[in-house]
């Protein structure tokens, strides 16, 4: 919050890097923030944890839908400097008192059993309170025990491999239409339609992966991603093929954040999850980061963008289909 408000004194773009470094410093951005929101949820929940988790992620694709229409109203009626102070209040007012007073780590802190189970009973006088099934079956893992088995190191390997390609995807896809002669209303649109379907394909998926190995969902987003690169490469300019990729997309994109999400709490238990996420985050990010400048290189060095599509759809559905043979340690 205080960073987006600092950026009203912003007057060059140095102390603009400086801000955003500050604020990536902090660890609460896209995928940091995802330790916010997914782990206590996956900590409140076990049997339900599929469509629970599916509900709170759904937060940001909501977001991003409301807050541009919003931005853009700010800009245009008071600047975007002032734009930036709303927004920054906006955060201090949502998530200080949010977590601040609301937030628990667990559901064990306070006396409670996950999945809202009214704790009952104990068939010995005085002793603990019977725990549900599905509490009873989840095997904990330590940090230091995850880090051992080599099917987290395919994980962070395949997740890498899917976060490197799809950063490339995103950072070229509108320039692209732009050069095809797509008009920006039709672009707008298709791009917006992005994030919605995301929402519902969320929730869909979250319901599945209650009943169905969670990696399936991971093959599932990977093989959706991939083919939403066949309206890039067939290269119409014509509207209803950026609609048509945007909303395979969001489809490809809502059955692997479902994936993702479930993936280390069901793998490796509720205890240690925040710590095993943290050593994955600096590996996706640094991914991400190296996807867009590595497309922008091969396009300027004359690499045809046909062939960038291509790689990008082959490194999509390489990392969807790994998550078939990612069994449980």
């Amino acid at each position: 919050g205080a960073v987006l408000i600092s950026l009203y004194f912003a007057h060059n773009i140095w102390l603009i890097y400086g801000l955003f470094a500050l604020s990536g410093f902090s660890g609460f951005g896209t995928f940091g923030g995802q330790l916010l929101t997914i782990v206590p949820v996956a900590n409140w929940f076990v049997a339900k944890r599929g469509r629970t988790t599916s509900i709170a992620a759904t937060g940001m694709g909501t977001g991003t839908a409301i807050s541009v229409p919003i931005a853009l109203l700010l800009i245009n009626t008071v600047g975007w400097r002032w734009a930036w102070v709303v927004f920054g209040l906006a955060i201090w007012a949502v998530i200080l008192p949010g977590y601040g007073f609301l937030m628990r780590r667990r559901p064990e802190d306070l006396g409670l059993l996950p999945d809202g189970v009214a704790p009952q009973s104990s068939p010995v006088v005085g002793g603990p309170a019977a725990e549900p099934a599905a509490v009873q079956e989840e095997v904990n893992w330590t940090l230091s025990q995850a880090v051992r088995t080599p099917v987290l190191w395919f994980i962070l390997l395949a997740l890498t491999m899917y976060m490197f390609s799809t950063s490339g995807v995103l950072f070229l896809r509108v320039p692209y239409w732009n050069e095809m002669g797509v008009s920006a209303r039709a672009i707008a649109f298709g791009v917006a339609a992005d994030p919605f379907t995301v929402i519902f394909a969320m929730l869909f998926f979250g319901y599945l992966a209650e009943r169905y190995p969670v990696r399936f969902m991971a093959v599932v987003g990977g093989v959706w991603r991939a083919l939403s690169m066949v309206p890039l490469l067939i290269g119409s300019s014509h509207a209803g093929y950026v609609f048509l990729h945007n909303i395979i997309w969001g489809i490809g994109s809502g059955a692997f954040a479902s994936a993702q999400n479930l993936m280390i709490p069901t793998y490796y238990g509720r205890t240690a999850q925040g710590a095993i996420r943290g050593i994955s985050l600096p590996l996706m990010i640094a991914a991400g980061a190296l996807g867009s400048p590595a497309v922008a290189y091969l396009v300027d060095a004359g690499v045809d963008v046909t062939l960038v599509w291509q790689l990008g759809m082959g490194l999509m559905l390489f990392a969807g289909l790994m998550f078939f043979f990612l069994k449980p340690p």
